[in-house]
């Protein structure tokens, strides 16, 4: 069976992982029964090829055109200006590949318009997924789009079961064709080693710093964090924030770190391509997210035996931790309850921690290349039937 994925991103971010790790885990475990392809649609995979070719991995390149690498990716107007530019330089050479080489699957993750619009309005040998990426946002635009193109969808798979509830809510697709499908998030192997790497920030020490991660957008509310950081270190005054990822919100991070004179107590630290030696040497980590599905960082610190403190938000932290036995949850968006969370984490027991440390990492498991692969392959045969 060949299974092409569809991943145009921008930026760095959890998703590429998560695919990556798909397409490794359908090779290495199928026997094979499955023939990977990755849709390299405007040059965005293509520091990637060795790797893949190694993984024996194929890559189809739409379009190499070095005018998307030197476009600037920050902020709504310009990544909306991404979108589109991929969507048009795309339509016809993706159209001609599912004309000319259907594939038997085609996994759609992120800038689904362009695959679930083709898809729609043409007839392809092939069967169209749609991997829902984090949490969908069902403005009334996306709405009316997919209530239209996802007739002729195959099937559609969620994270959690909060999503899952969600798109039945709104009726964007019939219930028989909605699944949960885990993303592979742990490389279980690679993490082992990585984890173990020394951190080369003098500053940070095991056990003394607080550690955020993930793209400087709204969506990621480090703000919240920071400011609640300067509440913190009033009481413990020996603790030190460390931030990881870059984004949009830089600028404006900095500004609040030097407003509240924190320039030698938190750490912006850009993208790293190593986060677990950080989760390792980390006290706790702290989800500051307005939205998650279901947060990728939380199920990696899980996996490394890190505490985490998460907002509530919709809708996948709660069910991760779940409701609390498995981490420590606070209201989202509120500073009071962040910093109540954190003293409860605080004033815990060892042995307290730990039980939930220990769930936690067998919720993690669940995200594994393997848990993954057994679940898509699991779905596939059921569709079969059908």
């Amino acid at each position: 069976m060949n299974i092409y994925y569809w991943l145009p991103f921008i930026g760095k971010i959890g998703t590429i992982a998560a695919v990556v790790n798909s397409a490794i885990s359908l090779q290495k475990y199928s026997k094979d029964n499955y023939q990977v392809t990755i849709i390299n649609a405007v040059g965005e995979w293509s520091e990637h090829l060795d790797f893949f070719k190694k993984n024996n991995i194929k890559v189809i390149t739409l379009n190499n055109s070095n005018i998307f690498k030197k476009l600037p990716i920050g902020g709504f107007f310009f990544s909306r200006l991404i979108y589109f530019y991929i969507f048009f330089s795309c339509f016809f050479r993706l159209k001609k590949l599912l004309h000319n080489n259907p594939p038997d699957i085609f996994v759609a993750h992120l800038i689904t318009s362009l695959p679930l619009i083709l898809n729609f309005f043409y007839s392809f040998k092939t069967k169209m997924v749609l991997k829902t990426s984090g949490l969908p946002k069902l403005t009334w635009i996306r709405k009316y789009l997919w209530k239209i193109v996802l007739k002729k969808i195959y099937f559609v798979t969620a994270s959690t079961q909060g999503t899952i509830s969600y798109l039945e809510k709104n009726k964007v697709v019939n219930k028989d064709k909605i699944f949960i499908l885990n993303d592979a998030m742990l490389n279980c192997k690679k993490i082992q080693k990585l984890k173990f790497e020394n951190l080369t920030n003098t500053s940070l020490e095991k056990g003394n710093f607080i550690l955020g991660v993930g793209r400087l957008t709204k969506q990621k509310n480090f703000a919240l964090l920071i400011k609640s950081f300067v509440e913190i270190i009033k009481k413990y005054n020996n603790l030190k924030l460390a931030i990881l990822g870059e984004g949009e919100d830089r600028d404006d991070l900095n500004k609040l770190i030097q407003k509240n004179n924190l320039n030698n107590k938190v750490y912006l630290l850009g993208y790293q391509k190593n986060i677990f030696k950080f989760l390792k040497n980390c006290k706790c980590f702290i989800q500051s997210s307005l939205w998650e599905d279901p947060g990728f960082v939380s199920i990696e610190a899980g996996y490394c035996n890190t505490p985490v403190i998460s907002s509530d938000c919709d809708h996948g932290p709660k069910e991760l931790l779940l409701a609390g036995k498995a981490g420590f949850l606070f209201k989202s968006n509120s500073k009071r309850d962040l910093l109540n969370a954190f003293e409860n984490f605080m004033n815990s027991s060892k042995s307290e921690i730990y039980k939930k440390a220990v769930y936690l990492k067998k919720n993690s498991k669940l995200f594994s290349m393997y848990s993954h692969y057994s679940q898509f392959n699991d779905i596939l045969k059921s569709m079969k039937t059908k």
